[in-house]
């Protein structure tokens, strides 16, 4: 009987940690509206919220299925949006803005650099629309993204004139060095 009881204890133990690694590799595709974020099947972005999730995956692949509005809380009040990747951690993944826009990107950050829709990449960016909105930081500073670090990104742009005293990139076209 205790050999039994045992027995079951560990089927237990196993399936509980199996549904525990489905829930775990699953849980990336619920945070999208698809997609795996493979370069054949790369995440899809339709929201703000599902953009926001971008900064949590900053090595995939990623495309916009539509055109998002920042101008929805959280992300339009106080600091504002806080950008994708950071000189520790820059977005190295590929982001395809298919065509879309972001529009009123809001980002409050006058001490804070590099600023941006994303804050610094290595990655690639392209056929994306950046429209409205306004955008502070300390230095290296831009509606699309603040820092290069030797990406491609690739962006139309319709934004705010820039503060006094700010390296503002509004329209983006940079070859890979």
């Amino acid at each position: 009987m205790y050999r039994l009881k045992k027995v079951l204890l560990v089927m237990v133990i196993i399936s509980l940690l199996g549904m525990i690694h489905l829930l775990g590799t699953g849980l990336a595709r619920a945070q999208f509206a698809g997609g795996d974020g493979t370069l054949g099947n790369p995440f899809q972005i339709a929201t703000a919220d599902q953009l926001n999730e971008v900064r949590n995956h900053l090595d995939k692949n990623f495309v916009l299925t539509a055109n998002i509005n920042l101008d929805v809380a959280p992300y339009n009040s106080g600091s504002g949006w806080e950008f994708i990747g950071s000189s520790a951690t820059p977005f190295a993944g590929r982001f395809n803005g298919n065509g879309q826009t972001i529009s009123n990107l809001y980002i409050n950050r006058p001490t804070t650099y590099p600023v941006g829709l994303f804050g610094e990449i290595s990655g690639e960016i392209s056929n994306l629309g950046i429209e409205g909105g306004s955008v502070s930081g300390r230095y290296y500073v831009g509606g699309l993204l603040g820092y290069n670090r030797g990406g491609i990104a690739i962006a139309q742009s319709a934004f705010m004139p820039p503060a006094r005293n700010q390296v503002v990139w509004w329209v983006i076209i940079m070859a890979e060095l």
